[in-house]
């Protein structure tokens, strides 16, 4: 009877360091997979935001300009991450240079949430969505781009130019 109490325990001892051990790989996978690299296959030469502000309260937002080089052909880029805000990015390529050009809207005036007792009346509402990388700083932002079809992100330190007011 204590043979079978100490084999059942040892097995259960068992299971439970296997299971820990398997989490702790796929810890390092999701961690290897979020890298951020350091060596990349283009240079940048400059990476500017710039905060901009409507002639209306509340409506403002910050243009991102990066200009590159020896980008290599097999470089797509994906999206730009940049605060709590993800946006995809649309290269302007010439020669042997490129240009990404983002603008995005930081206002704080929020969307008017419908809350209805029939859940159909409140179609239109938008889930909030929590950035990859929450603690960038104003002057930071993560580049994510495809190599040869693998993922790979970068990250970028932005300098920052004059503020722009529109009226």
């Amino acid at each position: 009877m204590k043979n079978s109490i100490q084999i059942v325990l040892g097995l259960l001892l068992f299971i439970l360091l296997f299971v820990a051990c398997k989490s702790a790989k796929t810890d390092k996978k999701e961690n290897a997979k979020n890298a951020i690299n350091k060596k990349t296959p283009f240079i940048v030469t400059k990476a500017t935001y710039q905060n901009w502000y409507g002639g209306v309260k509340d409506v403002k937002g910050v243009k991102i300009i990066i200009l590159g080089k020896d980008l290599k052909k097999e470089v797509t880029f994906k999206s730009l991450y940049y605060l709590d805000k993800k946006v995809s990015l649309q290269t302007n390529n010439k020669e042997n240079s490129f240009t990404l050009e983002v603008s995005i809207n930081t206002s704080t005036k929020e969307r008017q949430l419908i809350l209805h007792n029939n859940s159909q009346n409140e179609y239109g509402n938008i889930p909030p969505v929590k950035s990859k990388y929450p603690n960038l700083k104003e002057n930071e932002a993560i580049i994510t781009y495809f190599q040869k079809g693998k993922k790979a992100d970068f990250k970028i330190n932005l300098k920052k130019e004059m503020d722009l007011f529109y009226r």
